[in-house]
């Protein structure tokens, strides 16, 4: 799996998906969730009646498919169940389990926890990019031929975050 760090607009990344996290209300919270929700409302909209029907368990995974027409560059979501009551590298590792399982091989996803969820869980943007490495590592230690070929990390005027990343993660 060849991994990517970039700055800049995640919704116009080019990828198969994307893997965020939400929490289990589905409430648009974090910022990737507003930039998303702005444009379409159509992969909230799907979560949210998926958690009407049956509540998601933390660290699951929902695929909300692409609708015909949308003005991302990504196709499908990834969410990831997260009330940040396991460490990130859980969420990460169960986003990338998610995306392999419904056989994204191009997938993008931001520096989760690193805004307004900051200190709920992890306190520093050390321990966010480390828990990012840790969660990477144990995907790859789980996953027998992972069906993601391409991970893209995007981080938004951030080079700060950027530079540990690339440091943390060797890229």
């Amino acid at each position: 799996m060849k991994i990517r760090v970039i700055d800049g607009d995640i919704s116009i990344v080019k990828a198969d998906a994307l893997i965020t996290a939400i929490n289990s209300g589905a409430s648009v919270a974090g910022s990737v969730d507003f930039a998303v929700y702005r444009r379409n409302t159509h992969y909230h909209t799907m979560l949210q009646e998926a958690i009407e029907t049956k509540p998601l368990a933390e660290l699951s995974t929902f695929v909300a498919t692409a609708p015909v027409r949308t003005r991302l560059a990504f196709g499908d979501i990834v969410f990831v169940i997260d009330d940040t009551s396991h460490p990130l590298r859980r969420v990460v590792s169960a986003g990338l389990t998610g995306a392999h399982a419904a056989e994204k091989q191009r997938v993008c996803m931001p520096v989760m926890r690193s805004g307004a969820a900051l200190g709920r869980r992890e306190n520093t943007i050390k321990q966010v990019v480390n828990e990012i490495g840790i969660g990477i590592r144990m995907f790859r230690d789980e996953t027998k031929r992972p069906a993601i070929k391409d991970l893209t990390i995007v981080t938004y005027d951030d080079p700060d975050t950027l530079a540990l990343l690339r440091r943390n993660l060797r890229v």
